[in-house]
Formats: C-alpha cells, structure tokens, sequence
C-alpha cells in the first residue's frame, strides 16, 4: 500500500499539508528556512562532513571518524540509490531538484548526521540533566525545521519528509548500535626500556 501511494497522486491529507505549509506568510520565514535547509544540503553537508571525518582521524578518533563516515555512506545511499530506486516525483514547480522526492535526503541528513553529532560529539561531554535535554530540544527544533523548510520551499510532499524522518531514525539507532557493540580500543601501554 505504501509503495502505491509513493508511486500515485499524492492523498488528500498529503495534498493538503502541501498547500498549508506553502501558503504560510510571515516575514522573513522564507528566507530564514532557506537557511535551514542549506545547512543540509548535500553539497554544504559533504563539506562539513568531509572536514569533521578529517578532523576526527587527525586527532586519532578513528571510531568516531569511521561512525560519520558510515553516516555520510547511509547518506549519499539515500540521497541517490534510494530515491531513485522510488521514483517519487516532486511537487510541481519552478525550482529545479537533481533527484527524486522520497525521501527527503534533507530531513535524513539532519536526522542522522545531526543525531549523530549530538549523541556521540556533545551529549557525553553534557553532565548537568537540563543542559542535555536542552541540546536534544534544539536538535529536534532543527529536525522539525529542517522538515519544514522542505515542503514550504516547494521541494517536498510531507510524505517525503516523514519518510526521511522514519529511514534516518532507523539508520541512527543501527549506527548507534553498532558503536555500542564494538569494543572500545584499549590504549597502548608504554613499554620499559
């Protein structure tokens, strides 16, 4: 049934989320979740991924340089293996997008790298409970924003976001699960002369 709505007209609950977030109008909205969105966009992401890899490897935290690098793999897997394997068109409109519609490689990047970010780079260093639960408030604010600024800009059905949402979460508990089982590396002892 889901791969026959993909594949179909948009339903009317879907038909009508677009056209209520499209018809929003407050000052500075459009500009501000054109913002949000090139934060994830592909191009902006590889970069910033790329030098967070680098970084990581730099500073001998190989595990952590190979989680993101795994991410970055999920990432560009669903940015063009995925989605094309769909083939769920855009909306109709003016803008011009290099691939298909579900999901949005927009919102599982902000999933999946940003959660990744938060849950390996920031909230092990976060001791006090209200500093940790503000972090993942505001990642969850980006994530939800991230979604918006998709079917406001015209780029996405809400379908194709919550697809995003659902496959990045999925891929964030793999990873994450992963990194729990694999053994932390013992550190080398010093050798006496």
């Amino acid at each position: 049934m889901l791969w026959a709505t993909l594949r179909s007209e948009p339903p009317g609950w879907e038909k009508t989320g677009y056209e209520w977030a499209r018809s929003w109008d407050v000052p500075g909205l459009t500009g501000f979740l054109s913002a949000i969105t090139w934060i994830s966009n592909t191009t902006v992401a590889v970069a910033y991924g790329a030098v967070l890899i680098v970084a990581l490897a730099a500073l001998r935290r190989l595990r952590l340089a190979a989680l993101f690098l795994a991410a970055g793999i999920l990432d560009l897997l669903n940015s063009t293996v995925l989605q094309a394997l769909i083939g769920r068109p855009r909306p109709d409109l003016l803008v011009r997008a290099a691939n298909d519609g579900f999901p949005s490689g927009h919102a599982f990047h902000s999933v999946l790298f940003f959660g990744l970010v938060v849950a390996v780079l920031l909230l092990p260093h976060l001791h006090n409970r209200w500093s940790r639960t503000g972090l993942i408030v505001l990642w969850l604010a980006f994530v939800l924003a991230t979604g918006l600024s998709r079917v406001h800009l015209g780029f996405h059905q809400p379908l194709d976001v919550l697809g995003g949402y659902l496959l990045a979460g999925l891929a964030l508990g793999v990873v994450l699960f992963a990194n729990s089982r694999i053994p932390a590396p013992t550190p080398k002892q010093s050798q006496p002369s």
